[in-house]
């Protein structure tokens, strides 16, 4: 019997815990905020040429913001 592998789900970065800041932010879900978090990443990257966004994202969201950046590049 073969067995199939997909290439691609290493690709997958998860999004990182934020049920804190869902509560905050009031985003109802998950995908909802971390798809903010990108859009809001990629505004400053391009309201500060020059300057790598990374240094502004806290250490939990810089994974998936770097990987979602390049993706969508």
């Amino acid at each position: 019997m073969e067995q199939l592998t997909f290439d691609f789900i290493d690709e997958i970065v998860p999004i990182p815990e934020c049920s804190g800041l869902m509560a905050m932010s009031g985003y109802k879900t998950p995908q909802a905020l971390a798809d903010e978090m990108v859009r809001e990443a990629r505004i400053w990257q391009k309201r500060n040429p020059g300057k790598d966004v990374m240094e502004v994202i806290t250490p939990d969201w810089k994974e998936y913001i770097n990987h979602k950046i390049k993706e969508l590049c």
